[in-house]
């Protein structure tokens, strides 16, 4: 992304593949295909909103790095956690996560 963020109604050339990171295909109805659209800005604060940052759809380097993250990244994460939770307390609350 030039300049490091991308926001709603920003044209770059980078929209397309965050529409493909997306899922989503171009509806010209909301202007050309290099347009940070409101589908796509919908889109995105969902996704900034399952992994608990703020969801104010600007693409910048940690919502970027959170979207390009491996499934492999992913499960390298989940193993680190359970390890985490292995060397807390035994005392813990009955229910946690």
């Amino acid at each position: 992304i030039p300049g490091g963020v991308l926001r709603p109604g920003d044209f770059s050339k980078a929209v397309p593949g965050l529409r493909r990171l997306m899922n989503m295909a171009h509806d010209p109805v909301y202007g050309p295909e290099n347009l940070y659209d409101d589908p796509l800005a919908a889109a995105v604060m969902a996704f900034q909103n399952a992994q608990g940052l703020d969801a104010d759809g600007v693409v910048g380097p940690r919502t970027l790095a959170l979207m390009n993250m491996s499934v492999e990244d992913k499960m390298k994460q989940v193993i680190a956690n359970m390890e985490r939770l292995r060397w807390l307390e035994d005392e813990r609350p009955e229910k946690y996560i």
